[in-house]
């Protein structure tokens, strides 16, 4: 028994001894490393989470860095593995662990970036829908019973693209106090903006607006409250005025 196996399963034929082999090697190996990288990329999308852009939400974060990073680091150890035994030259060794030194540390970078380009939506583009909720009453406009009338709408489009953000930290520390004591969702009136798919993502828009406060609940990271906040530049009175 044990004759046959050993003739029927020969460490010879497992050898990569041409370029097909290797072409079929590397593609396993890329399958793989792709697949372990969505085992392993929760903490690391996570983290990347963290350097989005503040008008971007947990509702359109790009996804995918976390794993493409993951499956870099894995092939470019295999890769090292294999040229050290196969002797390669080191500087083959080192182009190859600066190529993937570039993917893994360049990922955060194209990640903020991307962020910002999916978020340049609201200045770039026209929204495919508008909701305004005031007083718990729903006023729509476009693909929905239009309520608002096209001047309405322009003058809500152009306040919510003049926003400023509020990067103080002490005043941004204030205004977190507020929202942690008075916030959250209950009581306030919201604007909700929804554009069409750019840069192979939608971006949709959902400002509060409560007590003189104008804010963007972003989602959780590390199991905190993420918030931006933005100065009144006129469109709590806007909506009153509604």
């Amino acid at each position: 028994m044990k004759g046959m196996i050993k003739r029927g399963f020969r460490l010879e034929r497992l050898r990569i001894s041409g370029r097909k082999d290797w072409v079929i090697f590397w593609l396993f190996a890329g399958m793989i490393a792709y697949v372990a990288g969505g085992m392993m990329d929760y903490r690391l999308d996570e983290w990347l989470w963290g350097m989005a852009d503040p008008w971007m939400t947990n509702l359109n974060v790009p996804l995918g860095y976390g794993r493409a990073m993951i499956a870099a680091g894995l092939l470019v150890v295999l890769g090292e593995a294999v040229m050290f035994f196969k002797k390669k030259p080191v500087k083959y060794r080192l182009w190859l662990l600066a190529a993937g030194l570039a993917v893994v540390l360049g990922a955060p970078a194209l990640y903020r970036l991307h962020s910002s380009l999916i978020v340049s939506s609201l200045w770039k583009a026209e929204p495919e829908s508008v909701t305004v909720w005031l007083d718990g009453k729903e006023l729509g406009l476009k693909n929905q019973e239009g309520v608002l009338r096209e001047e309405e709408y322009r003058t809500l489009l152009e306040l919510c693209r003049s926003l400023e953000q509020i990067t103080d930290p002490a005043e941004a520390e204030a205004c977190m106090a507020w929202y942690k004591a008075e916030g959250d969702f209950v009581g306030a009136d919201s604007v909700w903006l929804d554009f069409p798919e750019r840069y192979g993502h939608h971006y949709a828009l959902n400002l509060r607006i409560k007590d003189g406060y104008i804010y963007l609940w972003r989602g959780y990271l590390w199991k905190e409250e993420q918030v931006t906040f933005f100065r009144d530049n006129g469109i709590a009175e806007w909506m009153e005025g509604l």
